[in-house]
């Protein structure tokens, strides 16, 4: 099992549900995020895969990118991930999740504001199964705004006609 299965498993438990769901999509004004979906009523949700322990410690220490502040003439580091949701920042998920392969993490590892899914890949039919562990509280309540929907669609677009022209290329050449 690795990421790419369960991205795909994301997708199918996301698809009645979702409006949107894409694979490593980076939102205006936060980080790049394994899953990113936007439910039908507006609201965005983020799945973070993690297939080890050091990546998941290693998850805490995100920092959105540096900026330059004008007024005092410095580089400002950015903040950090976690933080941001432990604020309850609307320019992130109103829901996040961890996705791990079973046993990896302990609740206790979990943010008071993250879920946990496990993923596991069926020994007889090769599919991933999800199991939702934790449920993810509401980080906040606000919707995504229709320009960041639209960003999203457009990259989805883009990405889709770029795999399809590499498929017809490959075909050409072989």
């Amino acid at each position: 099992m690795n990421v790419r299965d369960i991205q795909i498993a994301l997708y199918w438990k996301c698809r009645s549900s979702c409006a949107i769901t894409i694979p490593n999509y980076t939102p205006d004004r936060w980080f790049e995020c394994d899953v990113f979906a936007v439910t039908k009523s507006g609201y965005a949700r983020e799945f973070e895969i993690k297939m080890t322990v050091s990546d998941f410690r290693a998850d805490a220490k995100k920092r959105h990118r540096s900026r330059w502040d004008w007024e005092a003439r410095e580089v400002k580091a950015g903040r950090k991930k976690h933080d941001m949701l432990d604020q309850h920042a609307p320019e992130g998920p109103t829901q996040f999740w961890y996705v791990t392969p079973p046993a990896l993490l302990t609740l206790n590892a979990i943010p008071a504001w993250a879920g946990l899914i496990e993923a596991h890949k069926h020994p007889r039919f090769g599919r991933v199964h999800l199991r939702e562990v934790k449920a993810a509280p509401r980080v906040h309540s606000e919707k995504v705004p229709e320009k960041i929907m639209a960003h999203a669609r457009s990259v989805f677009y883009y990405r889709y006609w770029d795999e399809l022209i590499r498929g017809v290329e490959a075909r050409n050449r072989g």
